[in-house]
């Protein structure tokens, strides 16, 4: 075999291979995802913003000191001056958006909640294809149109909808999108840690600032309720984030976003083994096309790496 093959060939298995580890963090990004939405929402049944967010983000930063203490990570080097605008830019977006999101959270149900988050997909393939150059083949855009139908099957309903807890949830959306295209564009040489880290010391910073303002907010939350802020801050703001901007250090962001379309599949799962939320047939045909569409999509992005 010539230098040339074996180089080619080498490519291609060494793509093979981060393509299946984005898949691996995606779908821990995706399993965080569900449980974090049936957390959150039951916290904000009881607790604002402003008396459990700094507690939220605060275990979350202990959780990646540890990680960063136990890894032996560095953060040395990894914020210079010719990158500081796209940090400071991440910041705005995660500061923004977070707030947004958990306020419309508060105002709609966390099945609807995931299915208009899932709406980040069309951001980031628009914003991937725009400002990163992504492109798909026609069997994923096909794989795409199917994940995404059968997100729709299974989350949607139009019934009593909040419009303003709607169109919070999408503007949210939009802004942590733009977080996302930051992270694939120069996380692949500082490292997704960095992002993520940097996101939940913003976040801490901004809601310790926020309960200081807020009469009332600043104090202890019980006992019980300090555990479920510690299990949010786990699957949330730490693996969730993590996973996520994780998966983009070895696939495209639209990619990585398609994949988590399926998460209201598993937000459907989780309601019917832990509330006994029997799906209709709806969900049940959304659930199937999902779950073929993500199978064609890993097949074709698969034998595109072969090539």
């Amino acid at each position: 075999m010539s230098e040339l093959s074996q180089s080619l060939a080498k490519n291609a298995h060494d793509g093979k291979k981060d393509y299946i580890l984005g898949l691996v963090w995606v779908f821990v990004s995706m399993l965080c995802g569900t449980a974090i939405f049936i957390i959150a929402k039951g916290l904000l049944v009881v607790q604002t913003q402003a008396n459990c967010c700094y507690w939220w983000f605060g275990f979350a930063l202990m959780f990646y000191l540890a990680y960063f203490t136990g890894s032996g990570k560095s953060l040395k080097g990894a914020v210079t001056k010719s990158n500081l605008p796209w940090y400071g830019l991440f910041a705005l977006m995660e500061i923004s958006g977070t707030i947004l999101f958990f306020y419309g959270l508060s105002l709609i149900e966390p099945s609807t909640a995931s299915f208009l988050q899932r709406s980040q997909v069309i951001f980031v393939l628009v914003l991937g294809v725009a400002m990163l150059g992504e492109r798909f083949s026609l069997a994923e855009y096909l794989a795409g149109v199917m994940i995404i139908a059968g997100m729709v099957l299974i989350t949607f309903q139009g019934a009593g909808l909040s419009l303003t807890g709607a169109v919070v949830t999408i503007i949210a959306t939009c802004l942590q999108s733009v977080s996302v295209i930051i992270v694939r564009k120069i996380g692949s040489s500082n490292g997704s840690h960095v992002f993520a880290l940097t996101r939940t010391g913003t976040l801490f910073t901004f809601y310790l600032i926020y309960a200081a303002l807020v009469p009332g907010a600043w104090g202890f939350l019980p006992i019980r309720t300090m555990f479920v802020v510690m299990a949010g801050a786990f699957f949330g703001p730490f693996m969730l984030i993590f996973s996520s901007y994780k998966a983009l250090e070895y696939m495209e962001a639209g990619k990585s976003a398609l994949f988590r379309s399926a998460q209201p599949f598993f937000v459907m799962l989780a309601s019917m083994l832990l509330f006994g939320v029997k799906p209709d047939l709806q969900g049940i045909i959304g659930g199937v096309i999902i779950v073929l569409g993500n199978i064609m999509f890993i097949r074709a992005g698969l034998k595109k790496k072969e090539i």
